[in-house]
């Protein structure tokens, strides 16, 4: 609804509580609507340590294809900052990612540049 203030808080707290319960999985998710919402508040910088800190957690818990995803919000945010060799690395993993997991819908998605 656009309220990024409220939606900051909210999510602060939902790190709090997966952080507490040690959900690799929900830190992960946690990290990267934290990156959606610095994003949407221009906050790119932000954005993109958080983008970076839900690949760590993904990856190291195995969850490839939260890490696909993660890899998309990344070249997202490439893109908006006009980053073109950026945008392409982080398509070019997801596409990789999502070829092995054999999920068409997102390989083409991954496929096409993203909207800025």
């Amino acid at each position: 609804k656009g309220d990024v203030e409220n939606a900051r808080i909210l999510a602060l707290q939902g790190l709090a509580l997966t952080g507490a319960t040690r959900s690799r999985y929900g830190i992960g998710l946690t990290q990267r609507a934290l990156g959606r919402i610095a994003r949407a508040s221009g906050a790119s910088s932000e954005a993109e340590g958080r983008f970076k800190e839900a690949l760590g957690t993904f990856d190291s818990s195995q969850a490839r294809y939260e890490v696909g995803r993660t890899h998309l919000d990344l070249a997202a945010l490439a893109r908006a900052q006009g980053n073109a060799a950026a945008t392409a690395a982080h398509l070019a993993q997801a596409c990789e990612v999502f070829r092995a997991l054999n999920i068409p819908k997102y390989l083409e998605r991954a496929s096409q540049p993203p909207a800025p």
